[in-house]
């Protein structure tokens, strides 16, 4: 959001990192809630990106929708 000529012609990049985060891990392994932040944070991060960049981040939507849909699908998210 702050640095958008940063992020100009790096979105392939920089979706597969925040991609990556967005897993929950069972919460024997990660005690401390390591996991479920860095989820967090990707998710907020792609959503930024989503709204600055919307023409940059189209060609991933499909991707991404997958990997929300994989994530909310899973066991470990709790809606409150």
């Amino acid at each position: 959001m702050s640095c958008p000529v940063a992020f100009t012609g790096k979105a392939e990049v920089v979706l597969q990192v925040l991609a990556k985060n967005l897993v929950l891990v069972p919460t024997g392994q990660d005690a401390g809630n390591y996991f479920l932040i860095l989820c967090n944070n990707a998710t907020w991060a792609i959503s930024e990106l989503i709204n600055a960049h919307p023409t940059e981040i189209a060609g991933y939507f499909g991707e991404l929708a997958l990997k929300f849909a994989e994530l909310l699908l899973s066991k470990g998210v709790i809606f409150l």
